[in-house]
């Protein structure tokens, strides 16, 4: 069972007690993908994955790299916005990639 998700793409993330911890780094950039998106990684960029990021807007035409002035102006869209909140509070129901490649289970 999914308690958290640690996501090597943030430096800090919320532990099963509902603590933030901050980490040292961050392992995984951000990944530009060949048809001039953003995603929160590189793993996120497959055609396995990419149906959840479609539906969770991060193909909207609104946010093609070529339709903006910088990345900060992606990066802190609703969408963008959402998905950290998806991750840090109900990684449940986080992309399929985020909790099989950042998921810490119980088990």
């Amino acid at each position: 069972m999914l308690i958290y998700i640690k996501p090597e793409c943030m430096p800090h993330y919320y532990d099963e007690t509902g603590k933030q911890v901050r980490t040292n780094q961050v392992k995984q950039g951000i990944a530009y993908t060949a048809d001039g998106y953003l995603l929160p990684c590189c793993w996120c960029d497959a055609p396995s994955t990419r149906k959840d990021f479609v539906e969770s807007g991060f193909y909207s035409e609104s946010l093609a790299l070529l339709n903006n002035n910088s990345v900060v102006d992606i990066i802190s869209s609703t969408t963008w916005k959402n998905f950290v909140d998806i991750i840090m509070h109900f990684p449940e129901n986080a992309p399929r990639c985020c909790r099989e490649k950042c998921g810490v289970n119980n088990e």
